[in-house]
């Protein structure tokens, strides 16, 4: 194949690549809009309709400009608008426009090097919208990515090269000549000697951009494992774990929702926790028998409070994101024992059920502090900031057939700090233009309060409304989300036109009703449910059992539990997309667990735990052993073959690094012999004859010369002295038929010395024919 085409066709698969990596990591369809860029640039301007290379096709440079001016504005606007995913995304979106700009224009080297550092910079993007499972598959990608541009940029300096020399020589392709060359002399120009038909790419140099591929993908891999990872605490790629980017997966308890962002996460089968509970005796309890002495009908795992509802957003309190008194259990004899794994949620907010009254680490040290106002925990700053996390959590175990139904439990002085601060009265506020929505609360209350003939208190107010959208038969759950009247708010259009949605609608639509009734109300989201494995007693939870639900201010009882959800469809519903899993499904959870916390959030514990201390105590180990060595040879040595011959010691860290020592000692004895060998003139006669074997053939033709008076100068290489034979005897060789085999015993003289290829049986029979031939017709008589 040509050498041209295998630059091209490589420079674009890298350029095409970039933008499906890109297109992924950010969710959005514009650049994908490189694939069908690339195509048309390809066919349009790297067409040729002549072999001496007419002028490329393409755009103009005034047009490209125009269209740069275009981009400029684009991106701008995008920078300008109201969604914070444009301000993120204009500029990445500004480098995806030059690429399509580029890629349209005639092509020199400086735009194929423009090419390249467009593709650079956008995946340096793209690895920062990649986040969670999605980093397994950029992984493998950016891979891909480093084998394919470290090919295209050794090509791309062959191709550099053998452009100086095109105007010279004949097509330059990737392969074997056919035959020999019977155009001029060889060229030489900076230092670079090229002949007729020359193989460019061959095996050893596609083994060679492998090596160094491979090479660079090592020592990148030591530099990531080596460097530790000292965080900044609480930082994040855009300065907020919770940044509303396509393609960043968000937790079900970000600091801000939006109606129907929970929808994408209750279809994933990504764990989120696990979670084994032990009674103050120690036994095991499900996690099920715990949530029915808290007065719940499913275990329940908060992870945000939010208070303030801006259609079509909630946002939490901020002075509910304070961090309050830290965990301390002084007594946990008396209290359930909650052992939990976490995954990388990007948040410190740590989840358990019931009130927490202390969190440890699996070492028993304080780990965890409390938010009084909202009842959550969240890690301390020493605590690991990255990765899986373990944790324990004490929470009291209520009495049997003690009826619970406060989440939280309120004393005296949080009912002050409460008042002081006026958070009650704040979780009454209810934005306007939802009278229709307030009517139809204050209608079920009234219907209720006529049916018993009584008023109602605030309890069961709230329970009649929770019962109307939950049991009523008129609200249906799903996952399926459309809207029917964009004018009017969300909750609104749930409750009057749809009449179906997923828990975020009704949790906000029991929030907001509630309100309408004069109740506080906030929005809680977190999980629900799990799975529960009887064989290890553990819960598991899945992204899919994400949950909404609401929490009621009771003045005598405190926070009370609400769901208006539809507990049976919502059931099933994630049932059915458990029952999308497979074999692969349970795998690839498990390949994005492991990725997770040892390659892309490895902690400078863990990096403690599984590289930094094995390197210290294997160089101690070594230490040890050359001092042994020292005092007692032969003991040291009795016991180092000794353990050479136990086969399990070599699967130890002690036996990988005792094979890298005996690796190192073998290839330093093989370089101390070559030097000897080379020193003592050894090894020269059989080089010697290696020599004469490869070129044997040739040195016959160049004797043959030399009886005739033609001697190849030192500056000719044999090609150019084959093309002067060939042109001195050509009368006498042309005569006998010989004319091109001064060409041809060339051809195979750098086929044999340069390429190292042994030449067939067919060949070296062939070559002996030219050979006789030449002495019979060109040899002197005597």
């Amino acid at each position: 194949m040509n050498l041209e085409i295998v630059f091209k066709r490589s420079m674009y698969a890298v350029t095409a690549l970039t933008g499906c990596l890109l297109g992924a990591a950010e969710g959005g369809w514009i650049p994908y809009g490189t694939l069908p860029a690339v195509v048309i640039g390809y066919l349009w301007t790297e067409s040729q309709t002549r072999q001496d290379r007419v002028k490329q096709r393409g755009m103009s440079d005034t047009f490209a400009a125009v269209c740069g001016l275009a981009a400029l504005i684009c991106s701008t606007s995008e920078f300008f608008s109201e969604s914070i995913e444009g301000r993120l995304l204009s500029g990445t979106h500004l480098l995806v426009y030059l690429t399509w700009i580029v890629l349209v224009q005639p092509k020199t080297n400086r735009r194929y090097w423009l090419l390249l550092a467009l593709g650079i910079l956008q995946l340096a993007v793209a690895s920062v919208l990649a986040s969670g499972q999605e980093t397994v598959w950029f992984g493998i990608g950016a891979i891909v990515y480093v084998f394919a541009t470290l090919w295209t940029l050794s090509v791309f300096s062959i191709h550099r090269s053998a452009s100086q020399f095109a105007p010279k020589l004949a097509p330059l392709t990737t392969g074997s000549s056919t035959g020999p060359s019977v155009s001029g002399n060889s060229i030489s120009m900076d230092s670079v000697q090229i002949e007729d038909g020359v193989t460019w790419i061959t095996t050893p140099f596609m083994t060679g951009v492998a090596f160094n591929c491979a090479m660079s993908l090592l020592v990148s891999a030591l530099f990531f494992i080596l460097i530790p990872r000292v965080w900044i605490p609480g930082s994040s790629a855009f300065g907020s774990s919770d940044s509303a980017v396509p393609g960043v997966s968000k937790s079900a308890f970000a600091a801000e929702i939006r109606l129907g962002d929970m929808g994408a996460i209750l279809e994933s089968l990504d764990p989120v926790m696990q979670v084994k509970l032990k009674t103050p005796l120690r036994a095991a309890i499900s996690a099920t028998d715990y949530a029915e002495r808290l007065g719940l009908a499913e275990p329940l795992f908060r992870g945000a409070v939010l208070s303030t509802y801006e259609a079509p957003r909630w946002k939490v309190e901020p002075l509910s994101i304070q961090r309050g008194s830290r965990l301390i259990p002084a007594e946990r004899k008396s209290l359930v024992r909650q052992e939990i794994r976490l995954e990388d949620m990007s948040t410190d907010v740590l989840l358990a059920m019931g009130s927490p009254l202390g969190l440890v680490d699996p070492e028993e040290h304080p780990r965890g502090s409390y938010q009084a106002l909202t009842g959550l925990i969240y890690r301390h700053p020493d605590f690991n900031k990255h990765g899986a996390v373990r944790y324990v959590v004490y929470s009291e175990l209520p009495p049997p057939g003690v009826e619970m139904n406060a989440t939280q439990p309120i004393n005296e002085v949080l009912r002050q700090r409460y008042a002081q601060l006026g958070y009650i009265d704040r979780h009454r506020e209810l934005p306007p233009r939802l009278e229709r929505m307030a009517k139809l609360a204050q209608d079920i209350v009234l219907r209720e309060e006529k049916r018993r003939g009584m008023r109602l208190s605030e309890l069961d107010k709230a329970r009649s409304i929770e019962r109307f959208l939950r049991d009523s038969g008129e609200y249906s759950y799903t996952l399926n989300m459309s809207v029917d009247d964009k004018k009017i708010d969300p909750i609104e259009d749930f409750l009057f036109n749809r009449k179906q949605g997923h828990c975020e609608y009704f949790a906000s639509a029991l929030a907001l009703m509630l309100r309408a009734v004069d109740i506080p109300t906030r929005l809680i989201s977190g999980y629900k449910g799990g799975n529960y494995d009887q064989s290890t007693q553990t819960l598991h939870l899945q992204k899919r059992h994400a949950h909404a639900w609401c929490e009621a201010w009771i003045e005598r009882q405190g926070w009370v539990t609400l769901d208006a959800t539809p507990a049976d469809e919502r059931q099933a519903i994630v049932e059915a997309a458990a029952g999308n899993r497979s074999v692969w499904t349970d795998m690839r959870s498990q390949l994005v667990g492991i990725w997770s916390e040892n390659v892309v959030n490895i902690s400078l514990d863990k990096q403690e735990e599984i590289i930094y201390r094995p390197i210290r105590e294997l160089v101690r180990g070594l230490l040890k052993s050359l001092k042994e060595l020292w005092e007692s040879p032969k003991t040291s040595l009795a016991s180092f073959f000794g353990s050479l011959t136990h086969p399990l010691g070599w699967f130890s860290l002690r036996g990988i690094g005792t094979l890298l020592v005996l690796a190192g000692m073998g290839w330093l004895v093989h370089r101390t012999w070559q030097r000897i060998a080379r020193w003592k003139g050894w090894s020269r006669v059989e080089a010697d004859r290696q020599s004469i074997r490869l070129v044997e053939f040739y040195e016959r033709f160049a004797r043959l010369m030399d009886s005739l008076s033609l001697h190849r100068g030192e500056t000719q290489t044999q090609q150019e002295f084959a093309n002067q034979t060939a042109a001195t005897l050509q009368s006498r060789l042309q005569s006998a038929g010989f004319s091109g085999s001064p060409l041809e015993i060339s051809a195979l003289f750098y086929k044999v010395r340069f390429g190292n290829e042994a030449l067939p049986e067919r060949e070296v029979d062939h070559v002996e024919e030219l050979l006789s031939g030449l002495e019979r017709v060109l040899r002197p008589q005597t």
